[in-house]
């Protein structure tokens, strides 16, 4: 335990869930959900960029929702500096590999008969991104991941 406090520090968190590999499990359902909330977020932001509303400041819509919102996260701000940087991610090929967690999920899903329409909805987006179906929420997605997780932006793996 130690150890684990050591590597927790300064903000990360860790604890005992009993049987052998239910820890893993959990982290899995975690990527599965970060699936879903990183898509909800950057179709938002598309509605916004191509909606009726012409011109909008997504970087400044970002940092709105950052006050206090219910929708106010670390993938928000991500997503806000992002757009600080570049609102057009014209650096991001739209490509959005999946990385087998969400996959799992859904098959522990699917074996206990629970439906997850949002994490597959998010997870078939990927999908399509890796055969060329690519938009500006799957160029958010990928810069995303690229922000958090140093992901590439444009490689098809």
């Amino acid at each position: 335990m130690p150890i684990l406090d050591a590597l927790s520090v300064p903000r990360g968190g860790h604890e005992y869930f009993g049987e052998v590999g239910s820890g893993h499990y959990i982290k899995m359902v975690h990527n599965a959900i970060e699936y879903g909330m990183m898509e909800a977020l950057a179709e938002g932001y598309q509605m916004l960029r191509e909606g009726p509303y012409k011109d909008l400041d997504l970087a400044k819509a970002g940092e709105v929702w950052q006050k206090a919102s219910v929708i106010e996260s670390t993938l928000n701000k991500l997503a806000t500096e992002i757009m600080h940087e570049d609102k057009t991610l014209a650096s991001a090929s739209g490509y959005v590999a999946e990385s087998g967690e969400a996959r799992w999920t859904l098959e522990e899903a699917e074996r206990a008969h629970i439906a997850l329409p949002a994490i597959q909805a998010a997870f078939d987006v990927r999908l399509a991104s890796e055969k060329g179906d690519v938009s500006y929420t799957t160029k958010l997605l990928a810069e995303l991941r690229n922000k958090f997780g140093g992901h590439p932006l444009n490689t098809n793996g």
